[in-house]
């Protein structure tokens, strides 16, 4: 059985305090303990309104802006997944967009909202494949494909290590 699940919960640290222990949308399985070990078809939808100073003369988005809509959905997306990005940066590893691939479909407009959906849709040892679908209401406004490559400190692709590579990375 299927079901879309926004769980958040919290753990003790070493130290006694309360931390965000992990914040997952996710097709999965929950076992006796409550943590989440099992994520399948990891899908993340975040909302957004357009702002009047992201619209060009024609009084529509400007088409350069949906490539923020994007990261801010990406971002999102690995937060959901139980990626942690601030820690993996610590460490000296990064994300790297490495291609994307937008077809326009419709133009969003000033105050509008729209929903912007990512899903994995490939993943190798050191890079993967978002799919990434912008919505207004039913409308869908623009499709994207995100290659991304995970990185050392000097910018050079590395195998991602287990500690980071989270399930919901995976299609």
């Amino acid at each position: 059985m299927s079901f879309f699940l926004k769980l958040k919960f919290w753990k003790v640290s070493e130290r006694g305090k309360l931390q965000n222990s992990l914040r997952i949308n996710a097709d999965c399985v929950l076992f006796k303990n409550i943590r989440v070990i099992y994520n399948k078809n990891m899908k993340a939808e975040c909302t957004l309104r357009v702002r009047s100073y992201e619209c060009d003369g024609y009084n529509h988005v400007n088409n350069a802006n949906y490539l923020n809509y994007l990261e801010y959905a990406r971002c999102e997306f690995l937060k959901d997944a139980g990626f942690d990005y601030e820690k993996a940066v610590k460490d000296g590893y990064g994300i790297y967009v490495a291609r994307i691939e937008i077809e326009y479909k419709k133009p969003a407009f000033t105050d509008d909202s729209l929903v912007i959906k990512t899903s994995p849709i490939k993943k190798g040892a050191v890079s993967g494949t978002l799919e990434q679908k912008i919505h207004r209401g039913d409308d869908l406004l623009a499709e994207a494909e995100v290659t991304w490559a995970f990185v050392d400190s000097k910018g050079m692709p590395v195998k991602i290590p287990a500690e980071f590579d989270v399930p919901g990375l995976k299609p």
